[in-house]
């Protein structure tokens, strides 16, 4: 599947849910002649990174409305405040009546795109990759996690189809790592990637000797993070996960893991302010 349609095709599964729950709407129907034509624009509010431009036509078009939009930016510029980010002309009640829904869109894809693009600012030459997670909102995975594509970070498992990710209730299922790992290589052989979970530094003692592509560090601090890269030697890549922020990110990178992965960017992220006026 192409980004883009899992894009569109995400968007596609939203947008009758987003209209349904938003509809009729009683005021643009009683003030807003249908084959009156207005012109409006989108601006922000606040500074920060713009995310899910294309996705704009689609929402306005979507209940047969003669609207067009004109982007001015592109997704992945910064705006600054009361910047231009798109222009409308068409119906007046066709942009009225799909205002909210475009710009819920809008604010919460840019939303996690400025914090992704803050978090991969702090990170610049650590040679440290930034990594999401599947800590979306149900319905939206593809749209946050092109949101966080967009801030510069790099897309961890789309779906828990990607690779086997062994965490503390697996392991507690199939007692013991050593045991849940076994279990995973009998049942997909080298067709799969294997990632294990640790929680302490004995936990990660038995990852190291196991067939595992990469260990993640979960909720480690940083001098057991120090400790955790030292005893790993470069073996297997280590990933730290959890209680990182945008003021000690900078520390964890400079442990020595290849990886940092933020559940904050989806589950977190405050909208960026975005507005629409018309006339």
């Amino acid at each position: 599947m192409s980004q883009k349609f899992a894009l569109l095709e995400n968007l596609e599964n939203l947008l009758p849910l987003a209209f349904a729950e938003d509809h009729p709407d009683i005021t643009s129907q009683a003030v807003a002649d249908p084959y009156q034509n207005v012109t409006g624009k989108i601006t922000a509010k606040g500074p920060g990174v713009l995310c899910g431009l294309p996705l704009l036509p689609y929402i306005f078009t979507y209940r047969m409305t003669n609207v067009s939009v004109t982007p001015t930016v592109r997704d992945g510029d910064v705006v600054q405040k009361d910047g231009l980010v798109a222009t409308l002309e068409g119906s007046g009640l066709g942009i009225l009546s799909s205002e909210r829904i475009a710009l819920n869109f809008l604010q919460r894809l840019s939303g996690i795109a400025t914090l992704t693009r803050k978090f991969v600012t702090l990170l610049q030459g650590t040679g440290v990759t930034l990594l999401d997670t599947r800590k979306t909102a149900p319905g939206w995975r593809y749209l946050e996690k092109y949101a966080t594509r967009t801030g510069g970070a790099v897309n961890n498992r789309m779906n828990a189809s990607d690779e086997v990710m062994i965490k503390d209730n697996h392991i507690a299922v199939a007692k013991g790592i050593t045991a849940a790992v076994k279990k995973a290589k009998e049942f997909y052989g080298e067709k799969m990637r294997i990632v294990v979970e640790v929680q302490n530094l004995q936990d990660l003692e038995e990852a190291l000797s196991l067939p595992v592509h990469k260990i993640m560090l979960d909720n480690f601090d940083l001098d057991t993070v120090r400790r955790a890269v030292a005893r790993a030697g470069g073996k297997i890549p280590l990933e730290a996960t959890g209680g990182i922020t945008l003021q000690n990110i900078r520390e964890f990178a400079a442990t020595g893991v290849q990886f940092i992965s933020v559940g904050a960017l989806t589950h977190s992220a405050p909208v960026l302010d975005l507005t629409l006026t018309v006339g």
